[in-house]
């Protein structure tokens, strides 16, 4: 298993997650792993945690059998992750995300940290985001990827009455090691009322030789105008050499 791509995944499960919690006006629930391209008000600041656990490890290949991975314990531990936010100017908003691996047995210590900003730079008709974030190789042992890693992302986002769809297109480039790992997003969230919605997404990674694809559908709760709730469950459709499973996975947010 490529080692990079391995942890590349993991990573865009979790640091896809944050900033489609937040509206411009507030706190709200939205999709799991893909990002909106709405940033919160200025001197606005926010916290989450993040988890998921693979119930079953492996992927669909294209004929629609499962492929286990025999070493699914090793590239995707439980993974509880930290993220803290604040947006200095309007429209532009800096994140701080620490992960922490656990396989309850040999592998347990925190993993790379990244630091993201995003900037919206469109409104309408549409909202239209660039997102950069740096990932750095300080981790615990057999935890980091090793090397720095720049993505580069384009993000947009389009509200319809009760329906809001969100499209993502992600480039990582990785130094020293390796060339660029595309990643692409998209999802649909419909609010029931002001406490209740559902959404559902399509996640999918693409590198030379691998590639992945699946679906996670949830369910988002907003409490009040501070906190926000959301849960899913990961389902892979198709891969080649992927390290995917069946997987919940959610967020507790609170912002401030």
């Amino acid at each position: 298993m490529n080692r990079r791509y391995r942890i590349a995944m993991e990573a865009k499960m979790k640091y896809a997650v944050l900033i489609g919690m937040f509206s411009i006006t507030g706190l709200w629930a939205g999709p799991i792993n893909t990002y909106s391209a709405v940033t919160v008000d200025a001197k606005t600041g926010y916290a989450m945690l993040y988890a998921y656990y693979p119930l079953v490890t492996g992927c669909f290949n294209e004929r629609g059998t499962m492929v286990s991975d025999s070493g699914g314990a090793q590239w995707a531990p439980f993974n509880p992750s930290l993220w803290l936010g604040y947006a200095p100017l309007r429209r532009l908003e800096l994140t701080f995300a620490l992960p922490y691996y656990s396989d309850f047995d040999t592998s347990n210590g925190f993993g790379d940290p990244v630091v993201q900003v995003k900037y919206q730079f469109m409104t309408a008709p549409f909202s239209a985001a660039l997102h950069v974030w740096l990932s750095l190789p300080v981790g615990a042992e057999n935890l980091t990827s090793g090397s720095y890693e720049l993505t580069v992302g384009a993000l947009a986002t389009k509200q319809l009455g009760k329906v809001t769809a969100y499209a993502n297109l992600y480039d990582t480039f990785s130094f020293p090691n390796e060339g660029p790992l595309i990643s692409y997003n998209g999802a649909a969230e419909y609010d029931f009322n002001s406490v209740i919605g559902g959404f559902v997404e399509l996640n999918g990674i693409h590198s030379a030789g691998e590639d992945q694809l699946g679906l996670l559908p949830g369910i988002a709760f907003t409490i009040g105008k501070s906190f926000s709730i959301d849960a899913g469950l990961s389902i892979p459709v198709w891969g080649r050499n992927c390290p995917a499973g069946l997987t919940p996975c959610g967020f507790i947010g609170y912002n401030f």
